[in-house]
């Protein structure tokens, strides 16, 4: 009956306690040595061994190392912050699974001592680049929605500055997907989708001096209430509905 040794030189005191949580799960009991964990495997159970040690790679230990890629950026650690839930989103290893129970098993036949940081970085490269990819994509996108939010501030700014404007104007969101939109002098247009892309520019082109948002979207229209506020800043106002709209008037 062969017994491994599965250590780690960085994912800190808490590696022990995860490991054998998740060894305890498929039945396999071990043994905490300093900052080692001792495991006894029978043939019958290296399965269920390599599906323990998959478990804690893909989820104890990935956001460990996304966040030690995150940390060779060079950004402030609030963008860190920031990047790293939206990395973990991104990052589906579901497609390989079956690649990092390969490498383990593999592994097993080799050696008696896996350092856990070591085989990821030099058994699992695609699974590394995966990671990596995550991250990379995560930064692009957080570039993205900052560009995009200073669009919106200065596209504020030419709204306060425009000339005729219409007072203020009523925007009511439904759970549909449709709105209406209302000025002073009860003109009322009736769009069949809220889409940002089509409301934003048109909401732009009546050039309010105020605009009062009633959502009864049930949640669903967050995205284009946050960019009518950093558009229009304090001119804008919110009344949010608790539940979804039934019918419209």
């Amino acid at each position: 009956m062969p017994t491994y040794t599965v250590m780690s030189l960085e994912y800190g005191p808490g590696f022990s306690e995860q490991l054998i949580r998740r060894l305890k799960r498929w039945g396999i009991g071990a043994a905490a040595d300093g900052g080692a964990v001792a495991v006894s495997i029978t043939e019958n159970s290296e399965q269920s061994f390599v599906s323990a040690l998959s478990e804690l790679i893909l989820n104890d230990i990935k956001p460990l190392e996304l966040s030690r890629l995150a940390f060779l950026l060079p950004i402030s650690a609030r963008d860190r912050s920031l990047i790293l839930p939206c990395a973990m989103s991104i990052a589906d290893d579901t497609e390989l699974i079956d690649y990092v129970k390969t490498k383990l098993e593999a592994l097993l036949g080799e050696t008696r001592l896996i350092v856990a940081e070591g085989v990821l970085r030099f058994r699992m490269p695609l699974l590394e680049e995966s990671w990596a990819a995550a991250i990379d994509r995560a930064g692009e996108e957080l570039l993205i929605d900052r560009e995009y939010t200073e669009l919106l501030e200065l596209l504020g700014l030419i709204s306060e500055t425009s000339g005729e404007s219409r007072g203020e104007v009523d925007l009511i969101l439904h759970s549909d997907g449709s709105c209406i939109i209302t000025d002073e002098r009860g003109q009322r247009i009736e769009c069949a989708t809220a889409e940002e892309s089509g409301l934003l520019p048109l909401i732009m082109g009546i050039a309010p001096d105020t605009i009062a948002v009633y959502d009864l979207t049930g949640g669903k229209g967050i995205r284009i209430m946050q960019s009518i506020s950093a558009v229009f800043g304090e001119r804008a106002c919110f009344f949010i509905s608790i539940g979804s709209d039934d019918s419209k008037h």
